[in-house]
């Protein structure tokens, strides 16, 4: 948290009055109710980044485990999306990155929705089988 509010201070003016820093950790169901209204989320935790695409909101990736690049893969997201920890320890590295990110929201916003059918089906797929109808 600490190194999430000293970036949010570092954000410049243009970008400050469209980001918000989530100070206390909420509960699983305020994460997803979140991720349906952000324009975006830039997150390093797995969990977000799924809720996130799941409501069709793009994600940028602290990546601290593959796992990462292979989930924005299955959205065709682009590599620049995923941060790896040396680079993201650079802040105008990281503030170029997120001013990117925020540019490109409503295209990155549109090929989430165009490849969300498809990986819900190959999800769910997983489980065919597994229980009686």
């Amino acid at each position: 948290m600490t190194t999430l509010a000293a970036l949010a201070e570092k954000i410049g003016a243009s970008l400050r009055d469209q980001v918000f820093l989530v100070e206390e950790p909420p509960s699983a169901a305020e994460i997803k109710a979140i991720a349906k209204y952000a324009d975006g989320a830039v997150t390093g935790r797995m969990h977000l980044a799924i809720a996130a695409l799941g409501q069709t909101t793009p994600v940028m990736a602290f990546a601290y485990q593959d796992k990462f690049a292979g989930l924005l893969q299955h959205f065709r997201m682009p590599e620049w999306l995923v941060l790896d920890a040396e680079s993201a320890t650079d802040p105008d590295y990281l503030i170029a990155r997120i001013e990117r990110f925020v540019t490109e929201l409503p295209a990155l916003r549109a090929e989430v929705e165009k490849h969300l059918p498809a990986v819900t089906a190959a999800a769910n797929a997983t489980f065919e089988g597994l229980f009686q109808q």
